[in-house]
C-alpha cells in the first residue's frame, strides 16, 4: 500500500506510481510513496534507582504517524507510567521495587482508510526490561 504524496490518502495494491502530467515537475500529487513497515526502534532503557526521577522514551518508525503506545504484557516497575501519546516512561520508581522488570511494549499507527477496502492498522511489539537498583 502507498501514501499520495500531496493528500496523504492510501491506495491499496499499488507501489511508486505517479498518475500526474511527466512533464509538470513542480506538482506530483500523484506521486505514490510506500509506508514503511512500522518498528519499535528502541532495543534497551536505561536502569534506575529507587525514589529518583526516571524518565525514557521509546521510539518507533514507519507506519501512518500518529502513534499510540501501550503495554501488552507484563507491567511497569511501580511508580512509572507510560504516556500513551509519546511513548514516555517517567516517574519514581517505588522504594520497594528494586531489581529487574521485563515487559513487552506495543505500539500501533494511524488506521489509514482505502476506498474499497478495510481500514488498515499496523502495529508492533518489543520485550523490553527496566532495572531500578
Amino acid at each position: 500500500d502507498c501514501l499520495d504524496a500531496t493528500t496523504g490518502a492510501g491506495t491499496a495494491g499499488t507501489a511508486n506510481t505517479w498518475s500526474g502530467d511527466v512533464g509538470n515537475t513542480s506538482s506530483p500529487a500523484g506521486l505514490c510513496i510506500p509506508a514503511a513497515t512500522l518498528q519499535i526502534t528502541t532495543f534497551s532503557l536505561p536502569a534506575g534507582a529507587k525514589k529518583t526521577a526516571y524518565s525514557a522514551t521509546l521510539a518507533a518508525i514507519g507506519g501512518n504517524p500518529p502513534y499510540q503506545w501501550s503495554i501488552s504484557s507484563g507491567k511497569l516497575p511501580k511508580g512509572l507510567h507510560l504516556n500513551k501519546k509519546t511513548g514516555a516512561i517517567s516517574g519514581r520508581p517505588a522504594k520497594a521495587d528494586s531489581g529487574t522488570t521485563t515487559f513487552t511494549v506495543k505500539v500501533v499507527d494511524k488506521k489509514v482508510k482505502v476506498k474499497h477496502h478495510k481500514p488498515t492498522q499496523n502495529s508492533a511489539t518489543k520485550v523490553l526490561s527496566i532495572t531500578i537498583s
